[in-house]
């Protein structure tokens, strides 16, 4: 498990079970700890993309021997589907320590989902090739990655 941190107040943690090794990203669900409610009623978050989308960035994550991981940010997103809320963390721009230290075998499971991936040039609307991606919807995954 990972700890999530409010100036250097551990508020919950996370298996980051997810994660883009590429992008350096890693994310999962949060289990608040007792200093969540604190964090939670004096920090103000920020509004995602609907209303019930709530996000407070700019939080830190160490490993369980208080190694902090050299990131570009956390953030901690909350979302109220109206019966159930989901609390999701992503680490963003994961540089040290390296991403094969901290899951080891997530960049080769990454890439072994690529093996029977054929390349293909997308065509635009007026039949000329479009430059392809290196690796179908990376760009999707980015984005999925940024905007919980």
């Amino acid at each position: 498990m990972f700890r999530i941190s409010h100036d250097g107040v551990v508020i919950g943690c996370s298996a980051l079970e997810k994660g883009d090794p590429p992008m350096g990203c890693a994310g999962g669900t949060f289990v608040p700890n007792p200093e969540f409610e604190r964090f939670r009623e004096n920090v103000i978050p920020q509004t995602g993309w609907a209303p019930e989308h709530l996000q407070w960035p700019d939080l830190s994550a160490s490993t369980q021997d208080g190694t902090t991981l050299n990131c570009v940010d956390v953030i901690l997103s909350e979302f109220d589907f109206g019966d159930e809320i989901e609390l999701v963390v992503d680490v963003l721009g994961i540089s040290d320590p390296s991403y094969e230290t901290l899951f080891p075998g997530r960049y080769a499971d990454y890439e072994a989902s690529f093996a029977n991936d054929k390349p293909t040039v997308p065509v635009s609307g007026e039949g000329t090739p479009v430059v392809p991606e290196t690796r179908d919807g990376m760009l999707a995954r980015l984005w999925r990655c940024l905007l919980r």
